[in-house]
């Protein structure tokens, strides 16, 4: 009985953690902020992506593949 209630405990101590760190933005301003930020729209708002993030891209792509061999290993 004391093992359960350690459980239950436990679990409402979880739940209340994680609820009252829950998302701080309103749905408001996530819209104003995605107006801003293309990451938080789906598939980038089908923007085309700008010559900075292509070489970031491109720099990530280029880690993987010398950090692996190949990019059959890298993918």
């Amino acid at each position: 009985m004391i093992i359960k209630m350690k459980y239950i405990l436990g679990f409402l101590a979880t739940l209340v953690i994680f609820s009252s760190s829950a998302q701080e933005m309103s749905y408001k301003e996530w819209n104003r902020e995605a107006k801003r930020n293309i990451r938080l729209l789906p598939k980038y708002g089908n923007q085309p992506k700008s010559d900075k993030q292509k070489q970031a891209d491109q720099e990530l792509i280029d880690s993987y593949i010398a950090q692996e061999g190949s990019r059959r290993k890298a993918s």
